[in-house]
Order: structure tokens, then C-alpha cells, then sequence
């Protein structure tokens, strides 16, 4: 009888194991959303998509021409906003919130988008 308890419990772990991991993955999405980033060149495509490479982000992509960074993530590991807050904390405006403002005056010259110098 103990060895039929043994088996019995072993099975029943097991079970509640699978059942908890697919309930799990069930509960994360992929997600892909595209977030307005205002930028220049090069060199801000490096900061910005380097940014947004937090936890559970599978992709990061700015394109200067759309000024739009396309993100692909998990949605139970981050979310748009937490992406927003870290482009924004190296100094760029999103369409969410505005660029921290001492990082973007450490921004090199040809990244400040924000006050276009008259000619």
C-alpha cells in the first residue's frame, strides 16, 4: 500500500507541475507595439534600440525616417510604458513621456533634436 501512496503522489506532483507551468506561459503574451522616439542619426538608432533592451524585450528597432521604434516583448516580463521610461531616462521623447532632461543635454550635439539653432 505505501508503494501505491508513493506512486500515487508522485503522479499527482507531476500533473499539478505541468499544469501550473502551462497555466504560466498561458498567462504571458507577445507583444509588439510601435512607440513614437524622436532622434536624429545613427548614433541615437544605437542609444535608443541599446535602451530599450530591458528584460523580456525580444526585439528593439528605431527607424529614423518613421522616428518610430518598433518593440517585441513579453508581456508578463515588461510593458510599453516600462519601455518608454527607459528610452526616455537616456534622453529621448517617446510618445509617452519626455526625455530626461540632463541626459539629453549630454546627448552629443547631432542627437539634440528638441532646439534647432536658426541659421
Amino acid at each position: 500500500m505505501k508503494l501505491f501512496n508513493l506512486i500515487f503522489s508522485i503522479i499527482i506532483f507531476t500533473l499539478l507541475g505541468v499544469f501550473s507551468t502551462e497555466l504560466s506561459a498561458q498567462s504571458s503574451q507577445i507583444i509588439t507595439e510601435e512607440i513614437p522616439v524622436r532622434g536624429n542619426c545613427n548614433m541615437c538608432k544605437k542609444r535608443i534600440e541599446g535602451a530599450a533592451q530591458i528584460k523580456g524585450v525580444k526585439l528593439a528597432e528605431w527607424t529614423a525616417e518613421t522616428q518610430s521604434l518598433k518593440v517585441i516583448y513579453k508581456s508578463d516580463k515588461t510593458s510599453k510604458e516600462e519601455i518608454s521610461k527607459a528610452v526616455s531616462a537616456v534622453g529621448y521623447d517617446t510618445g509617452m513621456m519626455k526625455g530626461d532632461s540632463t541626459a539629453y543635454k549630454n546627448l552629443p550635439h547631432c542627437c539634440q533634436y528638441r532646439e534647432v539653432a536658426p541659421h
